[in-house]
């Protein structure tokens, strides 16, 4: 009931799908559309049976409210259930308070303290506050104390319980890894003569081919209007057309990083302004802001990283040298404390189950493989002049641009192998991978080392535009080619993996450096630099 102050007692769920980053990496966008498409139906449909209310959804999680405890808790336990037959599993949490009403949606310590506790949840458990656990007695649940904890940014000691079992029924354990990675095997987008829209589509297409024979016939075909790029933005590009489709002005990107949160957001970090930008790709505009560190303006640009790994988006704050910052995507709020580093960091990237940090102290740079928590596991020896830092082909990799140098870092035993570049001279930056390769780009030389990740060589040196003055510039692989940004030609290129040759350039107005792979689209930050 709504009281006097804007306020009401709410019953809160938060459900989240475990190593969501993972999956998404692994099944790729189109199979990982299918799977959020199942697991969202599952979803809705048990808070249809339980009366359950969507609040919102980042994509892999809901937060959802109740008007009664026992469904809140009953509606958790069947998700988690029933998503298993995807493969998957969820974490849910279900707290009860006061919370306030902000227009359609809920705010306050109540909806904090019910996602945090959804936070401390392990793979298929369902978590719920002493509060929430207090006002279902006799309800057929039992309970398995999980002890006191602390919530990240709430005051106090919280004590939660797990639900153990309903009716005198345990509850089912995680599924066995293989037979997990089983059911994620027979999810397969359907072939587009199946889809329903793509009946449509055919007809549709059909339709469009002759009215555009016919205004053709009448010469009165128009081409589409161009999309005017401004400087300080993220340009959008249809991969087949090679075309600009859309233009999102964000707080100053230069060579800021960006990440995919699916489904639909993309998120840019501003280095100098020390801000995210989260572009929604429906609407290709930006849907708030999330700041970082101190949050200082002209902050000074030194490289800086950003990367979805666990349950968080994690950053290294330039105005905040020491430390890694955890956000928490679906509250769009620092998630405090800051994790500590033993020195200047860098880059981000994760993999095989740890965050990597590039660091360097003097004279010295390293990798190092934290936990969600901060705790450090091992330190790899790269140089001092680390730049990037990225996973794949099974392994940590890091350009340094002060040696001329990539470096191969073993994920399990922290062990360095350094990869010699042709040439004599260069700066490599950025590191995507692709076809079995890791593709490191280098815009002083103007070229794209292709590298045997198991061999750790050189097999070919690819000339693109260039050579410049050493900007930040991304290459990443999508539909088939590996792109690279030309930041001083005003071009992304695209690469042949077959020839190894540029096959197409795009030419934009002012200088791309950071690129993304998202949503069948190739997104580029651009900047116009002093000529």
């Amino acid at each position: 009931m709504r009281n006097r102050g804007g306020h009401v007692l709410a019953t809160v769920v938060f459900t989240d799908i475990v190593d969501s980053t993972t999956l998404a990496r692994d099944l790729g966008d189109a199979r990982w559309r299918v799977l959020l498409d199942r697991h969202h139906e599952i979803v809705r449909k048990a808070l249809k049976r339980y009366h359950g209310k969507e609040i919102d959804n980042a994509g892999d999680g809901f937060f959802a409210s109740f008007p009664d405890q026992v469904d809140a808790i009953r509606c958790a336990c069947e998700i988690s259930t029933d998503v298993r037959e995807l493969g998957i599993e969820v974490r849910a949490g279900c707290h009860v308070g006061q919370a306030e009403v902000i227009g359609r949606k809920l705010g306050g310590v109540t909806i904090h303290a019910g996602a945090r506790v959804m936070s401390q949840a392990a793979p298929s458990e369902v978590l719920v506050s002493a509060v929430i656990k207090d006002l279902v007695p006799a309800s057929g649940f039992t309970f398995a104390d999980r002890g006191e904890r602390q919530l990240k940014g709430i005051d106090g000691a919280w004590h939660l319980y797990a639900v153990e079992a309903i009716e005198g029924e345990k509850r089912p354990p995680p599924l066995d890894p293989e037979e997990a990675a089983l059911r994620r095997a027979s999810i397969k987008p359907p072939a587009f003569v199946e889809r329903r829209w793509g009946r449509v589509a055919i007809g549709a297409a059909v339709l469009l081919l002759v009215m555009g024979a016919a205004a053709t016939y009448l010469g009165r075909s128009k081409r589409p209007e161009p999309v005017n790029v401004l400087p300080s933005s993220v340009v959008r590009i249809d991969p087949t057309t090679h075309s600009v489709v859309a233009d999102v002005p964000v707080a100053e990107p230069a060579a800021a990083p960006m990440i995919f949160l699916p489904p639909n957001r993309v998120w840019v970090l501003s280095q100098r302004q020390q801000v995210i930008s989260v572009i929604d790709t429906n609407s290709n505009g930006v849907s708030g802001q999330v700041p970082i560190g101190r949050g200082e303006a002209n902050a000074p640009v030194l490289h800086s990283g950003m990367v979805h790994a666990f349950d968080g988006v994690y950053v290294t704050p330039v105005d905040s040298p020491r430390s890694v910052e955890k956000i928490d995507p679906s509250l769009g709020v620092a998630d405090p404390p800051p994790l500590k580093t033993t020195g200047q960091t860098g880059d981000l990237a994760f993999g095989s189950g740890d965050l990597w940090v590039s660091v360097r102290e003097g004279n010295t740079g390293y990798v190092e493989a934290m936990s969600p928590h901060g705790q450090f596991r091992c330190q790899g020896r790269v140089g001092n002049g680390a730049t990037n830092v990225a996973y794949g082909q099974k392994a940590v990799w890091v350009s340094d641009h002060d040696y001329f140098s990539v470096t191969k870092v073993s994920p399990v035993t922290c062990k360095s192998y350094p990869v010699p570049l042709t040439g004599t001279s260069g700066e490599p930056t950025g590191i995507g991978f692709g076809f079995g390769f890791v593709w490191v780009s280098d815009s002083i030389a103007g070229v794209v080392y292709k590298i045997d990740p198991s061999a750790l060589s050189v097999v070919d040196t690819i000339p693109v535009s260039g050579p410049g003055r050493g900007y930040q510039s991304d290459v990443v692989e999508l539909d088939g080619s590996m792109w690279v940004a030309s930041p001083d030609a005003d071009t992304i290129e695209q690469i042949d993996p077959d020839t190894n040759a540029v096959v197409n350039r795009i030419h934009l107005p002012y200088a791309p450096q950071s690129l993304l792979a998202a949503n069948g689209s190739l997104w580029a930050t651009v900047t116009q630099f002093p000529r």
